[in-house]
């Protein structure tokens, strides 16, 4: 119980937040509840990937993070996009390879920003094998102790 609080579900990897899930679907994040009360073939197949086990309400809905992978290699192989599987429209995909999840200074999910927008830190204590934390420039440049999280490689960026 205690790797699943403190690992599993508090970071991104395994289980993943909505806001990972949308990036991952190439839709915008306030579209993933219209697309999961669509009754679709797809949407049905995404709502089986959400994690129900313990502790599922303390972090907020989650979702296996392999499910959700093997759910996107399964409909690689279909000629409609992924959106019009879900029942949505062309005005509500993003880009995921120009958006990311960003995370405030108390390192809480806080939405989605373009790529250009955002530079990758490095929390103390993140671990490993979650997926890469990123914060919006304007928030990373607010402060030192921000500006130290962020990736060397991603500094010259803020300017």
């Amino acid at each position: 119980m205690q790797w699943l609080l403190q690992r599993a579900l508090a970071f991104p990897g395994l289980m993943l937040s909505d806001f990972h899930v949308a990036v991952s679907l190439n839709i915008k994040h306030d579209k993933l509840d219209d697309a999961l009360n669509k009754n679709t073939a797809f949407a049905n197949r995404l709502k089986e990937c959400r994690y129900s086990g313990p502790l599922s309400t303390l972090f907020g809905r989650r979702w296996w993070g392999p499910g959700i992978d093997s759910l996107l290699s399964e409909m690689m192989d279909d000629a409609a996009p992924i959106y019009e599987l879900l029942g949505l429209n062309i005005e509500d995909v993003i880009g995921s390879d120009d958006y990311v999840v960003v995370y405030d200074a108390t390192l809480k999910e806080v939405g989605l920003e373009a790529l250009d927008e955002a530079v990758r830190i490095i929390p103390r204590g993140w671990p490993a094998e979650a997926i890469q934390p990123w914060m919006r420039k304007v928030e990373a440049k607010g402060t030192d102790w921000l500006k130290a999280m962020v990736q060397p490689e991603d500094l010259e960026r803020l300017s």
